[in-house]
């Protein structure tokens, strides 16, 4: 029964400890006619014009009939399936494109030709194979999500310098030579006068700093707090269960005064419960909306699934999730793949510190210039030299040309990949919206932030937290020197020439124009 022209409907999954609950928004429908499968881990809801297939990470028990229950007011269809294990967690209920997402295109890469070369043909998964056109190895130029993409710029001829940074012909350079390329423009753009200045008269960029509250940093100290309580050898209080997917008030024992600091590097301040008793701005979570509340029947739904508007997906990440391509990803670059991640992840704190959560008409134009993932489609080796390109693109392009500033975007970064995998797929949907309203820039999407935003709802969390730790060390492994533009010279300079100033000052005498030039 199914067709090309059906519609995949809005739908929110739940589930408490023996039944799995999925809310499908459904308009103008007749309960009657809504056809229900369960099969193993995989569930396939129909109704015309409507159709929905999920696969979840356990299986559901099979039965003739389910309990379905249909709300006429908020048009939604809910149905309730048993697990076949009672007490069996359902993990990443809430990552809509992972549910979605067609089976596995390869399970396991077997080595040195393990395995029976007549194994049979599975239709529904080899049809899925992305096949790349035939290109001599010498002359293809792979970019992109896990280097998956080329030739990608050829049709965009003129356009491609409104995308990159990378002088046309794009198809056709190495990583090596747009890194040269990369590096040369930076030193050449560098203006030590404008460094200069926001090293001498920081005062609203620190102020900025301090007070400034970004929308993650509750749900770290709740995630540091639930992986304290769950290391602690003696008996705690429960940790906040499924913080990023139920909503609804944290215990106190995850929202105390108790928290995680991160190693302080030149001064520059960490935030913590005393900074945040101060006055101070806060951030909301990207793109809020009011989502409805899930219907609820009688014995359907517990109370306790409220929805929280900072943790939960709102209806426009929701609909953005689902026309996103269902597909997943075979990595072939692990490595690689996270530290882009890394440099996204660190151009996108710059912007949303800097302009206190509020994206501006220059928001595109910042994320991606300060990303060299996306500005020159840079394929890193390590996450230092991620940490290193930061620092410099940070003190060469944007408005506030701040070392510490650039050292704090790690630091949220940090925290961003320890919160675990939904808040960093908030972020990326976030990034996507802000490029999108960019011009061209927006097919910079197909190349890396969508790829990302689906690979992430499968990703490891604990794999993210330990990147986080890797960010850490190269927060206090790079140093200034390593930026390779001169900066403790410059800062040197910059200190003697107030010395000098202020000592003029106290004998009333106006500074010289020599000690006025770098």
């Amino acid at each position: 029964f199914f067709s090309s022209s059906m519609i995949t409907p809005k739908f929110e999954c739940r589930q408490d400890h023996n039944f799995v609950y999925i809310h499908v928004y459904v308009p103008h429908v007749k309960r009657t006619e809504v056809e229900l499968v369960v099969d193993g881990t995989e569930f396939t809801f129909y109704v015309k014009p409507y159709f929905l297939k999920l696969t979840f990470s356990h299986p559901c028990m099979e039965q003739t009939e389910y309990q379905t229950q249909y709300d006429l007011e908020k048009e939604v269809v809910i149905v309730r399936l048993p697990k076949q294990d009672p007490g069996v967690e359902f993990e990443d209920l809430d990552m809509i494109s992972k549910l979605l997402a067609r089976k596995k295109l390869i399970e396991e890469v077997k080595k040195d030709g393990e395995g029976d070369e007549d194994d049979d043909f599975d239709p529904e998964v080899d049809c899925q194979v992305e096949q790349r056109p035939a290109v001599e190895p010498s002359s293809a130029t792979y970019y992109g999500f896990d280097n998956q993409f080329c030739n990608y710029f050829t049709p965009l001829q003129e356009a491609t310098a409104e995308v990159v940074d990378v002088p046309t012909p794009v198809d056709g350079t190495t990583v090596e030579t747009r890194r040269q390329m990369r590096v040369a423009q930076e030193q050449e753009q560098f203006d030590v006068d404008h460094y200069a200045a926001d090293f001498l008269d920081d005062a609203d960029i620190r102020t900025m700093m301090d007070t400034f509250k970004p929308w993650y940093r509750p749900l770290w100290k709740v995630k540091q707090q639930e992986r304290k309580a769950r290391s602690a050898p003696a008996a705690v209080p429960a940790p906040l269960q499924n913080a990023l997917c139920l909503g609804g008030p944290a215990p106190a024992a995850a929202t105390g005064n108790r928290g995680i600091s991160v190693v302080a590097e030149d001064g520059v301040p960490v935030p913590s419960e005393a900074t945040e008793s101060r006055g101070t701005s806060s951030s909301a979570a990207p793109a809020p909306h009011a989502d409805p509340q899930p219907a609820q029947g009688a014995g359907t739904m517990p109370d306790c699934l409220g929805r929280d508007p900072v943790t939960e997906f709102t209806d426009a990440e929701q609909m953005v999730l689902r026309n996103l391509p269902r597909k997943n990803y075979l990595v072939q670059n692990e490595h690689s793949v996270v530290c882009s991640l890394v440099d996204l992840l660190l151009a996108y704190a710059y912007d949303h510190i800097t302009t206190e959560g509020e994206p501006t008409c220059e928001s595109s134009w910042t994320i991606v210039k300060l990303s060299p993932t996306l500005c020159w489609l840079e394929d890193f080796d390590s996450i230092a030299d991620v940490v290193a390109a930061f620092y410099r693109r940070v003190c060469v392009f944007p408005l506030y040309r701040h070392f510490p500033l650039a050292q704090r975007c790690v630091k949220d970064v940090v925290m961003l990949l320890q919160t675990g995998p939904k808040v960093l797929v908030r972020v990326l949907l976030a990034v996507k919206h802000i490029l999108e309203r960019g011009d061209w820039v927006y097919v910079l999407c197909k190349l890396y932030v969508d790829p990302y935003i689906i690979w992430l709802q499968s990703y490891s969390a604990d794999k993210l937290h330990s990147l986080g730790t890797q960010v850490l060390s190269a927060l206090q492994a790079v140093k200034k020197e390593h930026v390779e533009l001169g900066l403790p010279e410059i800062e040197a300079q910059c200190q003697d020439m107030a010395v000098d100033d202020a000592d003029d000052s106290a004998m009333g005498d106006a500074p010289s124009p020599e000690r006025m030039a770098l």
